[in-house]
């Protein structure tokens, strides 16, 4: 194969793996948020049978025959629309590798072209995923039942949004976390996880994963600044306190070049946390851009003050830039 490439006109070049095995393994990593391996106590725990096959090759005909009758004897267990979710996400998913021309990750295996018309050119096999999506939707449909019936599983709603990001929908991946945030405040955070269990600390495992999902779509770069805006803004509606909402939602003003509406809500979060110096040189930063140096060598100065050696180093730059001008 290193041989029959030609680079200047590379396109991408797409071959399917079948091993199912490692294949297996790999959608066990991505999905054992949503599968509990803890026995249940019914004479016949489908769950459990579900979750060894599962983990072994999978046999589409068991799986399918242990889900049929799991739904014809507990037609309305929680853990059976998490179980039929995860079934049709397998079902949809396809392992690529692909011919490029830059790396994706450290497991990229670099090829040199050797051949008259190549010779020494350089393209990487790299790795991917598909999901097919007469699979995957018939996944979404029984998963958003499963929301509709059992609304405070966290790890539904969660789970679905873990597969939007896997496709890059961000657009759906943002509106669901924003229903979420929405429905938290109607049930106070008193969120359940699988087997219906108590969510430990659920509020601040909330906000966490929130922080988590805004810094997943930050670093899809620019082109999420509306999504951060809408997530961010909605957690600063019901979360007015949190600093890292705030200053979320003044990166997404930032993105976009609005340096004036990153202020307010960097100063809101300045009057929260005045010490923050991530916060003061981020203010200090849009005043600069906005053409006010007062301003911009004030929170600077502050950012010295309270801030780590790297952020001190950081605010004395500019500092220096702007005292030259």
């Amino acid at each position: 194969m290193a041989n029959n490439y030609s680079l200047k006109n590379l396109g991408v070049t797409i071959f399917t793996i079948n091993n199912k095995l490692n294949k297996m393994k790999r959608i066990l990593f991505l999905f054992l948020f949503l599968i509990s391996v803890h026995h249940q106590s019914s004479a016949q725990n489908y769950k459990a049978q579900f979750n060894e096959l599962i983990k072994g090759n999978k046999d589409s005909t068991a799986l399918k025959k242990v889900l049929h009758d799991w739904k014809a004897s507990k037609p309305d267990d929680a853990e059976l629309y998490v179980a039929f979710y995860n079934y049709y996400v397998l079902e949809s998913r396809v392992d690529l590798i692909a011919l490029e021309r830059t790396p994706k990750g450290e497991e990229s295996l670099k090829m040199i072209g050797t051949d008259s018309t190549n010779k020494g050119e350089v393209a990487y096999i790299n790795d991917g995923t598909y999901y097919k999506p007469e699979y995957l939707n018939v996944g979404f449909a029984y998963i958003d039942t499963g929301i509709r019936k059992f609304p405070s599983r966290l790890d539904m709603w969660f789970g679905k949004v873990y597969m939007f990001g896997e496709i890059k929908d961000y657009k759906s991946f943002t509106n669901e976390l924003i229903k979420v945030v929405e429905y938290s405040a109607k049930i106070d955070n008193r969120w359940t996880w699988t087997d219906n269990e108590p969510l430990k600390d659920p509020k601040n495992y909330l906000l966490g994963s929130l922080q988590d999902y805004i810094v997943q779509l930050y670093n899809e770069g620019d082109v999420q600044a509306n999504n951060i805006n809408k997530l961010a803004g909605i957690c600063c509606k019901y979360y007015p306190k949190r600093v890292e909402f705030l200053s979320d939602y003044s990166i997404s003003f930032i993105m976009r070049g609005d340096f004036k509406g990153a202020l307010k809500p960097l100063l809101d979060a300045a009057a929260i946390a005045p010490e923050d110096a991530i916060v003061l040189n981020n203010i200090a930063f849009c005043y600069y851009k906005n053409g006010d140096k007062t301003n911009a060598i004030k929170y600077y100065e502050l950012a010295v003050k309270f801030g780590d050696d790297r952020q001190k180093e950081q605010a004395n730059e500019k500092l220096s830039e702007l005292r030259k001008k």
